[in-house]
């Protein structure tokens, strides 16, 4: 958080953020030294090393979409505050496997809008030396304002499985919940078990 703020030391010397952390347990935010001799290098190194393993694939590729963009909105409970993250999926020529690539989780400015997500994901291709021509596929939940933004990217838009699989299950399950409820009788009982077997969301989703 330090180095991405762009004014690594001064949470590190501002007295509020400082009394502010004390309460937490006394924990102490890293001395200007540390983020300027170890946190900042760190933060540099992974950075090219990320872009060189961008590089490389698109070397192997010569050019052709390879890349499958993973994005995601986070907002923070109790807060207006939300986050971006950004994930890069590709295929190793060399060995055949899936290879991932994540480039971290930064604080998104402003609204939750087509306009202002599309210019969180191109800044993200723009600084990791990535050409839009590069991406193959994109996929998000089915939140309106992030398809939306994906949809009209020139990049074919994928739903998520798992978010789709959740759904399909709710549907399927919701009439089960709305069964009788029993008061302590055989006959409600048994009645609640008719129920669930005449479900036909839920018996078509177990076959």
């Amino acid at each position: 958080m330090q180095v991405i703020s762009l004014s690594p030391n001064a949470l590190s010397t501002n007295a509020y953020m400082r009394r502010f952390l004390n309460n937490l347990s006394g924990y102490t935010p890293p001395a200007p030294n540390a983020v300027t001799h170890h946190l900042a290098e760190l933060y540099s190194f992974i950075v090219l090393e990320v872009r060189g393993k961008l590089a490389c694939a698109k070397e192997q590729y010569s050019g052709l979409p390879f890349l499958h963009l993973v994005t995601e909105l986070l907002t923070e409970n109790h807060t207006s505050m939300s986050f971006g993250s950004v994930n890069w999926r590709y295929v190793d020529r060399t060995t055949g496997d899936m290879d991932e690539v994540h480039l971290g989780v930064s604080l998104f400015a402003g609204r939750h809008t087509h306009g202002n997500i599309n210019k969180l994901l191109i800044g993200q291709l723009i600084y990791f030396g990535l050409d839009q021509d590069e991406v193959a596929s994109t996929m998000t939940d089915s939140g309106s304002s992030i398809r939306k933004a994906l949809r009209q990217l020139p990049f074919p838009w994928n739903s998520c499985m798992a978010h789709s699989l959740h759904n399909s299950v709710v549907h399927a399950l919701v009439t089960v919940s709305e069964r009788p409820v029993q008061s302590g009788g055989g006959r409600e009982e048994s009645q609640s078990h008719s129920e669930r077997r005449r479900n036909p969301y839920a018996r078509d989703l177990v076959e």
